[in-house]
Formats: C-alpha cells, structure tokens, sequence
C-alpha cells in the first residue's frame, strides 16, 4: 500500500458532493478546485467515520454555512444554509439528503424531518388553524392538522406514520383523549359518562370499550395494554381482593385471595393462570410463581432441610434444596433451569461457591488453599481452576470471563508492572512495563497481544494502538511534520501524516480503516512532498513502508531545513 502522502503515491479518488459540479475529482484538477471562485479555501472537514471518505467541502461558500454530513455515507451536499427563505437545515443521519428547506416562510415557522429519510415538506405552522405540528420521525408526513378547531384542544398524532384525525376533544363526553402511539386511531371515547371514571386505552391499537369503572362489583380496571380487552372483573367479591390480570391478554379470572389457604396470588403476566396456591400451608411459607407459565408448585419451605427456596423464573421448577445441610450454606440456582446442586460451601477448602447462571453447574472449589487467594470463575461455564493467587511472582490473576482460562502471571517480576490479559482468552504474556524505552504499554483487550512498545523514544510521545489487533507502530509524534497522529481503532494502521504542513490544518482518517487523506486547509493546491528535498522518505513509501526509519527521518528534517532556508534565502 501506498503512503497517501508520499511523492508521486495515488491520490485516492474522492467523488464530489451530490451539488458540487465544480469539484473535479482528478488529481490534478483537484488542486485548483479547492477554493471557491472568490479564493476562499475550505474551513471545515467532513469525514464519513465508516469509510472515511473525505471529501472537499466548501464550508465558506456563499450559500454554505453549515455542511451536514452523514455518518453512514459521508454524502454531503452544498446545502443552502444562509439563502434568504431557510434557516435551520435538517438533514438525514443516514442518507444526508438535505431540501432547500423554507424556514422563513410566511407559512412555516419550525420544521419538521425525519432523520430517516429527510424528507421535509412544507408545514404550515402559522395557519391559522394549526398551533402546533406533529410529524413523524420515520416518514415525516406531516398534515395540516387544525389545532384550534373548536373541538380539537390536543392533537395526539403516531409517532411511526402521523396519521393525525380530528379527534373531539371537547366534546361534552371526551374529556381526555387516549391515542395509540403506532396507528394513532383514536376514538370518540366517552370519558364522563356515569359508568366510567377513568378510561384505560391500548398503545398499540387504541380500541377502547366503554368500562364500567363504577360498577358495584368493579373498583379498579385492569387492561390489557397490547389490545385493551378490559373484561368487566369482580373486585369487590368476597373471595377477591386483589386482582391480577395479564398485560398481553387482559385474560383476568375469578381469583379466590381470601381463601383461608391462600394469602398471596401469583398470576403470570403472559397468560394471566392463577392456581389456588396454598400459601399458608404448613409447610409453605413463600411461594415462588414462574412469571411465564405461573406454574407454583407446592414447595415446602419451612422443611428443615429447607431455608430458601429458589425458582427458576422460566420454567419455575423448584426443587427441594436443602439449605441447611451442614455442607451447605448458600444455594446458587441457575434462573434459566433452576437446577440446585448440594454445593459444599462451608468446607474446609470452600470459601465462596462461584455457579454459572447458565447451566448453575457449581465445582468444589478451593477457595482457602494455601495458594489460592482469589477465585476467578467464568460466568458462562463456571469452570474454576485452582489459581495460585498467592505465588511469589503472581499478585493478580487475570481470568477470561468466558473460558475462565487463567495462567500463572508474574506480576511481580522486575520487569513486570502490571499485567494486562484478555478478557476474551486470558493470554497475558509478560510485559515488560519498566523496561527504560516502555512507559506505558497498551494491551488488545481481544487478544492481549503485547508489543514492548517504545513511549519514551524520542520519535514516540505517545502511541496510539488498536483495541482490536493491538497492532502499535513507533509512531513519530515530535516529528516536525506530525503535531498529532490518528490511529484507526480496528487495525491500528498510522500514518506520518502532517499537520503542521501550510497546506494541511486538520485531518480526517477513517476509525475503521485508518485511511487519512491530505485535506487542503490553506492553500488550493493539495498538500506534496518534493522529490529531491525528501528522497529518503519518498523511497520509503514508494515501497508501501508505513514506518521510517531513523535515517530516513533525519533526512526529512534535513530536507525541510534545507528548503525553508533555500526560500528565506530568496
């Protein structure tokens, strides 16, 4: 690959913006095509962080005062920000279409787009019928929706498509208005009528019934807020005082809770079954209902053997842990199978019982063992090795949380600070920390892969390496030419890229690719490197070196002296 800034390297070619036929993209037109016809230069960049596409935005154009760019593609368009009719522009994250919007319009005070498609119409927000416009964030459709009609006090429109109706609402019946935020169909509800006190409306559908919230069997409502089926239920009945009722059906039964052997009902959320559950059993002192299937079984908690009892939240299968057992302590349960083994936590060699919450398989570990500290167990398998926590060279242990792989690091090894391992595979190599060329060492958190990277060499201040590859490159920080690298986070491939140069005043790179092109900052010719004064460094890159050597950079420097004095000379 070669050097995007090196003598006689391929200038990338940049498409110009959608509304910018004056923007060749040769390279040797794209030098004289970096200034607008007045001579002004480009004051800001706009980079696409997924391809870093860079292209040359005019940010002082006449008609330019604000460039909106999209993350996504990086298309931007000349967009007319100070033209006589807009003020604001919206422009879509994710296409960067942008309208020449009317902002200023008699008609048009505030404007609505969708940040999807960036479609803005022209809303009349000063009609006199409309106070207030509501548009939707996905398709923008905003209608002409009258605010001040008599009968309309509040409009409440979707969210997803802004279909808005006249909705009455100060109609002798409506005093509040219940709109579904997806298909916003809301209906004539009668709200004072003498059945109904409050009025309980689905999100998604918006069909409300006329509840009888008065009834002399009914104190409170229950609906369902996915279809708002609200069935007439018995609150005040001698065997109910408190009912349960799904939010997804609504399906609410008869529930007995004064029943003298029930105290507490569980009811699933799903599918809203409710057993008689005998809650004041002698042997049932707290009863553990799946949230799902509601199945409660008749678990005995007041065994002897039994002190807690844990269910699993899906299946709520309970079984009969012993919780007293002189082995045991503590009782871990997996919340997906709930399966309980008898796991021996007050022995000699146990101290703390690590279980998987996936498969609760829990291992006798040993965690007093004179050289074990610490235990580290992944949360995935619970797998746990006996870990020398204690051994001279190990201070800290590092453990995968996914393969609980953990080795002996020596972390107390002269040449050995601190040790960083991957949480992914637990492979920490020892790093040399003190070494007199590393200050600082910085580790892929993927693949713990560590360079003995050189922090104080007097080319490198400081080193950017990826989170990814933890690929570090001697980067030349205090070089004349480099005032501050930019390092793509995936494959930390850096550039000597200048930033003092006249010609460049900031740069863009990609953080995925790490691909920096000389952006024209000050002057209108693109920013090069010539070939006699830099030959050491151009043959360098004419071989698609990322990295110069310590001559090569001393030959720079000397060819930049060389040249700038040659100018002041002159």
């Amino acid at each position: 690959m070669t050097h995007p800034l090196a003598c006689g390297a391929g200038t990338p070619t940049l498409p110009p913006p959608a509304f910018s036929p004056d923007l060749p993209t040769s390279g040797h037109q794209r030098k004289q095509s970096m200034t607008r016809p007045g001579g002004t230069p480009v004051s800001r960049v706009a980079v696409d962080q997924t391809t870093s596409s860079a292209r040359y935005i005019n940010n002082r154009h006449p008609l330019v005062q604000r460039v909106a760019v999209d993350q996504t593609t990086s298309s931007a368009q000349y967009i007319n920000n100070r033209h006589p009719l807009v003020q604001r522009v919206a422009v879509d994250q994710t296409t960067s279409s942008a309208q020449y919007i009317n902002n200023r319009h008699p008609l048009v005070q505030r404007v609505a787009v969708d940040q999807t498609t960036s479609s803005a119409q022209y809303i009349n927000n000063r009609h006199p019928l409309v106070q207030r416009v509501a548009v939707d964030q996905t398709t923008s459709s905003a209608q002409y929706i009258n605010n001040r009609h008599p009968l309309v006090q509040r409009v409440a429109v979707d969210q997803t498509t802004s279909s808005a109706q006249y909705i009455n609402n100060r109609h002798p019946l409506v005093q509040r208005v219940a709109v579904d935020q997806t298909t916003s169909s809301a209906q004539y509800i009668n709200n004072r009528h003498p059945l109904v006190q409050r009025v309980a409306v689905d999100q998604t559908t918006s069909s409300a019934q006329y509840i009888n919230n008065r009834h002399p069997l009914v104190q409170r409502v229950a609906v369902d807020q996915t279809t708002s089926s609200a069935q007439y239920i018995n609150n005040r009945h001698p065997l109910v005082q408190r009912v349960a009722v799904d939010q997804t059906t609504s399906s609410a039964q008869y529930i007995n809770n004064r029943h003298p052997l029930v105290q507490r009902v569980a009811v699933d959320q799903t599918t809203s079954s409710a057993q008689y559950i005998n809650n004041r059993h002698p042997l049932v002192q707290r009863v553990a209902v799946d949230q799902t299937t509601s199945s409660a079984q008749y678990i005995n908690n007041r065994h002897p053997l039994v002190q807690r009892v844990a269910v699993d939240q899906t299946t709520s299968s309970a079984q009969y842990i012993n919780n007293r057992h002189p082995l045991v302590q503590r009782v871990a349960v997996d919340q997906t199978t709930s399966s309980a083994q008898y796991i021996n936590n007050r022995h000699p060699l146990v101290q703390r019982v690590a279980v998987d919450q996936t498969t609760s398989s829990a291992q006798y570990i040993n965690n007093r063992h004179p050289l074990v500290q610490r235990v580290a167990v992944d949360q995935t398998t619970s797998s746990a090795q006996y870990i020398n926590n204690r051994h001279p060279l190990v201070q800290r242990v590092a453990v995968d949380q996914t393969t609980s792989s953990a080795q002996y690091i020596n972390n107390r090894h002269p040449l050995v600070q601190r040790v960083s391992a991957d949480q992914t595979t637990s492979s920490a190599q020892y790093i040399n920390n003190r070494h007199p060329l590393v200050q600082r060492v910085a580790v892929d958190q993927t693949t713990s892969s560590a360079q003995y990277i050189n922090n104080r060499h007097p080319l490198v201040q400081r080193v950017a390496v990826d989170q990814t590859t933890s690929s570090a490159q001697y980067i030349n920080n205090r070089h004349p030419l480099v005032q501050r690298v930019a390092v793509d986070q995936t494959t930390s491939s850096a550039q000597y890229i200048n930033n003092r140069h006249p010609l460049v005043q900031r740069v863009a790179v990609d953080q995925t690719t790490s691909s920096a092109h000389p952006l024209l900052q000050r002057k209108s010719v693109l920013f090069t490197i010539g070939c006699s004064s830099m030959v050491g460094s151009a043959r360098g890159w004419s071989r698609g070196r990322h990295l110069l050597s310590l001559t090569e950079l001393s030959s720079v420097r000397l060819g930049l002296r060389r040249r700038h004095n040659g100018k002041s000379h002159r």
